[in-house]
């Protein structure tokens, strides 16, 4: 699928169009002390950190056909008497960034609740009477090595986990783990 996306530049500029701006910056960075640096295929399997919110906007894009809009922290806010002291714009266009048809297909993979590995991530994942997409994740970190060079991880526990999930018309986003990387219980899960 790396190649098939276009491989890396390709696939850095679509994330940041939706709003995933990180990766791109994160090797704009890297690239100053290492010309040569590439995610490379690991960027398929999550290289390429991203912030949760940037990962919610672009999951939202799959949700509004392809649409990338700005991301809304504050929605709104009143004062005691209800006087409404700021209001966000609900209806900002935003820009096509994906192939609705491509948006389509990922929200359809991605509420596939048959395609869930059990009956557990079939129920909690799904939303009654909606088409709710959603992705867990988790990233491991290994603890101890073996062999010589030390290339082969021996024992392994996830670092964070996440869950993001969508519908037409809400997009949100759970994170889990420990502010200073250190490792979760053997049994955490996105």
């Amino acid at each position: 699928s790396y190649f098939l996306a276009g491989e890396e530049k390709a696939i850095l500029s679509l994330a940041s169009e939706m709003g995933v701006v990180t990766p791109l910056e994160q090797k704009q960075e890297f690239v100053k002390d290492n010309p040569g640096f590439e995610y490379g295929w690991p960027l398929a399997l999550g290289a390429g950190e991203a912030k949760l919110t940037e990962m919610v906007q672009g999951y939202a894009t799959f949700a509004d056909g392809g649409k990338s809009k700005p991301l809304i922290s504050i929605k709104k806010i009143t004062d005691r008497r209800g006087n409404i002291l700021f209001e966000s714009d609900p209806n900002l266009e935003g820009t096509q960034a994906l192939d609705p048809r491509v948006a389509y297909e990922i929200t359809s993979i991605l509420s596939d609740t048959a395609a869930r590995p059990n009956e557990f991530w079939q129920n909690v994942l799904s939303v009654p009477g909606f088409q709710a997409a959603a992705k867990t994740g988790t990233s491991n970190k290994c603890l101890k090595r073996k062999g010589e060079s030390e290339s082969q991880c021996e024992v392994r526990r996830p670092e964070s986990v996440w869950t993001i999930g969508y519908t037409p018309a809400l997009a949100a986003g759970v994170w889990v783990g420990n502010a200073d990387s250190a490792p979760l219980a053997e049994q955490a899960d996105g």
